[in-house]
């Protein structure tokens, strides 16, 4: 692993194989958190470099997600070619979360824990619980079920 400083001082990880091309361009941090460069005008993500360089050409419908989530962390095997159905799954916690568990809050009206989750755009409900933990369980039941 080899690292990259991008213009505004961040660091971007890259595989040893890259290091040598990467370290060439002149790389900055976009507004959604990527490292970037500019080639013939066009904005291209360091990830997407990477990938052309290992000749993956991603299927049509399909997403590039960082396993880590760390969209600096661009080292090969970090990488996954996934449906956005399973990038949005592996995203951390929205800023509004309140229960510290992907999927699981707390509805005042009813005062019970439910249970959500969302395949393919749509949002499965998997009941309301008295008990957080409840809840919780079977979010993960969910996970392990839909999320492969």
């Amino acid at each position: 692993m080899r690292t990259i400083e991008l213009v505004d001082r961040s660091i971007a990880f890259v595989s040893d194989e890259d290091y040598d091309y990467l370290s060439q361009l002149q790389w900055y941090l976009n507004d959604r958190g990527y490292a970037c460069t500019t080639i013939y005008g066009m904005s291209i993500r360091m990830a997407d470099v990477v990938l052309i360089r290992m000749g993956i050409v991603k299927p049509e419908n399909m997403e590039l997600d960082h396993r880590d989530r760390d969209k600096l962390n661009n080292q090969r095997d970090n990488f996954r070619i996934v449906t956005r159905s399973q990038n949005c799954h592996n995203s951390g916690l929205k800023s509004n979360n309140t229960s510290g568990v992907k999927g699981v809050y707390y509805e005042n009206q009813k005062q019970k824990w439910r249970a959500v989750i969302s395949i393919n755009g749509s949002r499965i409900h998997l009941g309301l619980f008295d008990q957080f933990e409840d809840a919780v369980a079977a979010r993960e039941a969910a996970e392990r079920r839909y999320i492969k």
